[in-house]
């Protein structure tokens, strides 16, 4: 309520289209906060209310506003951040959970094999050492999924950079045999 608080007193009263402007105006009051925090997705919904007014009012399409159509498709892919789809986790079911998201015509998935689920390394040992039973478990989930899809599904992995020189190193060979 405080961060909906401190935006209000920006933008009541403002021109919603001087979107560039206000964005400017609120990103300069948080940029002392973290990224990512409740300050960032607040901001994010005030630019996309922003815009959704622009193009209502304007009778066009977004798309249109941020300057024509780009691609007449755009590949999806789904994130998994914990929270289970379909019932399934990336750690629990990644076959069960890969054979749905190719059924559902989604090719691609990403998943944080390093700090989620059973083994969560990264919160354990900050970034800094992961062990080699901690290495091999973190690659359960993608050996499964690549052997359940094969080349049909692109994995994306978040390491969400939380790892030193010397532990992303080690990852990073670990996951070569994986393209």
């Amino acid at each position: 309520m405080a961060v909906l608080k401190a935006f209000s007193g920006m933008i009541l009263g403002k021109d919603a289209a001087d979107i560039d402007r206000l964005w400017q105006d609120m990103f300069y009051q948080i940029s002392y906060a973290p990224w990512g925090g409740a300050e960032t997705r607040m901001l994010s919904a005030i630019n996309i209310a922003q815009w959704d007014i622009l193009g209502k009012a304007s009778g066009m399409p977004v798309y249109k506003l941020l300057g024509g159509k780009a691609q007449q498709k755009l590949q999806v892919y789904n994130t998994m951040n914990g929270w289970p789809i379909n019932g399934m986790r990336e750690h629990d079911a990644p076959e069960k959970l890969t054979e749905f998201l190719l059924s559902r015509g989604i090719k691609g998935i990403k998943i944080y094999p390093y700090d989620r689920g059973p083994v969560n390394a990264a919160a354990r040992h900050g970034g800094t050492f992961i062990s080699t039973s901690e290495l091999k478990q973190s690659l359960d989930p993608i050996q499964r999924i690549r052997k359940t899809a094969g080349d049909e599904i692109d994995i994306f992995l978040d390491l969400s950079s939380k790892w030193n020189l010397t532990c992303s190193v080690m990852i990073a060979h670990s996951l070569e045999p994986y393209d």
